[in-house]
């Protein structure tokens, strides 16, 4: 057995993150296999290479200059465009590939090795794509459910001595806006700790961050959608803290009054009088002002501002 490593380019919209960032890698266990996840020390760590003539060149990472100054704020904030995932494991191939690595029983082996290599990169890729997009408002990286893209070819490698053996693959405007909104490592710790426990982006988080996606970060925004999303993740995210705020004593009222009814309004009135002794109207005027404009919205066939 061998230990093999293969290596592959995504593309992440630019993700901004904290100038500190750069170079931050995080390894960890998945299925058997070692998964790290690299973002480019450099700006053109990742970017293609002399041999990929066919790819169009793009920095790995750039400082972001459509930000403005803020006082008492740093706002410099990096870019990153390309981010590496290497997948080490075991296979039965030997030390020395022959000259044309793709041929006879070595090609085949080669070839499955790389499969394996490419699917545990990608679902690791698309796990970290969910958690950033759901714990970040960075509305420009996609909806919360869509694939990581490839950058170029991967590659295979020998893990111990990074020899590659073979290369395989398929092959905007800004507005100024804040830096607040980058990532920071806070930010990646709970993405981490979400990719590494195998968890899944709660609902009511992936709707807001598809709502954010469909108001702000498309080229034709969809915003009566986004208000149907944000809308839903309201709700679920009011059942969810409504369920956890019962106790023994109201448990069976408060699965009752769930099951009546799912409006924002209902929840956060009926229901939570009932489970809190308050409602968001009493506690939270402001906040009650938002939830009011959102339902309006929401059902209205022509949305308000």
């Amino acid at each position: 057995m061998t230990n093999l490593e293969v290596r592959i380019r995504y593309v992440v919209n630019d993700l901004w993150v904290d100038p500190s960032l750069m170079g931050w890698s995080n390894r960890f266990e998945s299925n058997g296999d070692t998964v790290l996840i690299n973002f480019p020390n450099e700006q053109d760590e990742f970017t293609a290479r002399d041999w990929e003539a066919d790819l169009l060149p793009t920095p790995s990472a750039f400082p972001v200059s459509s930000v403005y100054d803020e006082p008492g704020w740093d706002s410099r904030t990096i870019a990153v465009r390309i981010v590496m995932i290497a997948v080490a494991f075991e296979a039965d191939l030997p030390p020395n590939p022959p000259l044309n690595p793709f041929e006879g029983a070595f090609g085949a082996t080669l070839q499955q090795a790389y499969e394996r290599g490419r699917s545990s990169a990608e679902a690791a890729m698309r796990r970290f794509l969910e958690w950033v997009r759901a714990l970040s408002r960075q509305p420009w990286l996609g909806l919360s459910a869509d694939a990581p893209r490839q950058y170029g070819r991967g590659g295979v490698y020998y893990a111990d001595s990074g020899e590659g053996i073979a290369g395989v693959g398929p092959a905007t405007s800004r507005t100024f806006i804040s830096s607040r909104l980058r990532i920071g490592k806070s930010h990646l710790d709970a993405v981490m700790a979400g990719v590494q426990e195998g968890l899944v982006v709660p609902t009511s988080q992936a709707l807001l961050a598809d709502a954010w996606h469909l108001t702000e970060g498309t080229d034709q925004p969809d915003r009566n959608r986004a208000i149907i999303l944000s809308a839903m993740a309201c709700e679920i995210k009011a059942q969810e803290h409504l369920r956890a705020a019962a106790n023994a004593h109201n448990e069976k009222i408060v699965h009752l009054l769930l099951h009546k009814g799912s409006t924002l309004h209902y929840l956060l009135n009926d229901v939570m009088l009932a489970v809190c002794g308050t409602t968001i109207k009493e506690s939270e005027a402001v906040l009650w002002k938002h939830v009011q404009a959102l339902s309006a919205n929401r059902n209205s066939e022509s949305p308000r501002v």
